[in-house]
């Protein structure tokens, strides 16, 4: 008889579902594993593992959660329903975004804004660009071609 079989009709996998609320109310209650196991294993008389204990409580939530996820659909209910502490935030339409844009380029100093924005990134992209580099220095004359 295999080491699930030890009890009569019942699987190890069983066991852990039917027992699924006990041992999440226990690690809740700040048990560790270890300790949720050993009290596992002593209060239906079998010898596992701890790893295969640990990997029989992840199937058993997972299972738990299929299962809800199942009951909420047959109710026509969503899984759930969260109300959002903070609003969320409101998306701009793209043609609220266009006409933004439309007006920082409208007025003059929106262009001078842009124009200036633009050269100081030409201008530092110059600054960094090797051969921009060794083009300075030919003409200081530090460097000979």
């Amino acid at each position: 008889m295999s080491k699930s079989q030890n009890k009569t009709g019942c699987t190890l996998s069983g066991l852990v579902r039917t027992s699924l609320k006990e041992i999440e109310s226990q690690q809740y209650g700040g048990l560790s594993r270890e300790h949720v196991w050993e009290w596992f294993c002593a209060k239906h008389g079998v010898t596992v593992t701890k790893a295969t204990f640990v990997n029989l409580l992840y199937r058993a939530r997972k299972r738990a959660k299929k299962e809800q996820i199942k009951k909420a659909q047959l109710a026509g209910l969503s899984v759930q329903q969260v109300t959002p502490l903070a609003p969320s935030p409101q998306r701009r339409q793209p043609s609220q975004l266009v006409s933004a844009k439309k007006e920082k380029t409208s007025t003059p100093e929106g262009q001078n804004d842009i124009l200036s924005e633009w050269r100081a990134h030409k201008a530092e992209l110059e600054k960094s660009d090797p051969i921009e580099i060794i083009k300075k220095l030919q003409k200081e004359g530090k460097i000979k071609a």
